[in-house]
């Protein structure tokens, strides 16, 4: 019996010694992967940073671009006049040095294909881009033939533009205004200025439920 009673206790001791190490691996195990988790949290963080920063920059580099809307399509049409012409609907003093590149959209599938106008100075696009509610009561088609819906945005990174429809699809039939200021996309969801909201990723979507 004695003998009996000390190998048990033999066996028990070195179960305990088993659970002992296994309980330590679990321990570096954890801390492993306690680790880990914190550093791909760090490797996520700097991964958006890295994002926000290259799209603020592709958003400056468009700082001086307006995208124009709904002007039909012509056969060996001339995009800076259009634009010249656009200008004269809304009575600004626009020249063509003002304008350093105006094109169509390569690609996409909506018709007429958009004209993105890229200005030599801050100011001559301002000031397009200020007047472009006029647009609503001005007849554009005695300057640009067949014009009826012309409407000015800021030329977005694609990001931002994404970003942009979202904010659209929440408005649905709420009676909000939605603009963008120097790239920054603002919803007015009442009369005062307090309901003024900035979106500027889409975490920011939930202020607008």
């Amino acid at each position: 019996m004695k003998k009996e009673n000390q190998n048990l206790k033999e066996k028990m001791q070195s179960i305990n010694e088993k659970n002992s190490e296994l309980e330590r691996k679990v321990d570096v195990l954890e801390n492993n992967l306690q680790t880990s988790i914190k550093q791909g949290n760090n490797l996520e963080k700097k991964l958006k940073d890295t994002i926000t920063m290259h799209d603020n920059l592709e958003q400056y580099s468009k700082k001086f671009n307006l995208e124009i809307h709904g002007i039909p399509e012509q056969e060996s049409e001339n995009a800076e006049g259009i634009v010249l012409d656009l200008a004269k609907c809304l009575h600004i003093n626009l020249e063509p040095e003002d304008i350093d590149t105006a094109h169509r959209m390569k690609k996409g599938n909506m018709r007429p294909r958009l004209i993105i106008v890229r200005f030599t100075n801050f100011y001559s696009m301002n000031r397009l881009y200020r007047d472009r509610k006029k647009l609503r009561k001005v007849n554009v088609g005695r300057f640009i033939e067949g014009a009826d819906r012309v409407y000015i945005n800021e030329n977005l990174t694609a990001l931002r533009s994404e970003l942009f429809e979202k904010v659209r699809d929440k408005k649905d039939h709420r009676n909000w205004r939605i603009r963008t200021l120097d790239g920054t996309i603002f919803v007015k969801t009442g009369p005062s200025s307090c309901s003024v909201i900035q979106i500027k990723c889409e975490a920011d979507l939930t202020k607008l439920n």
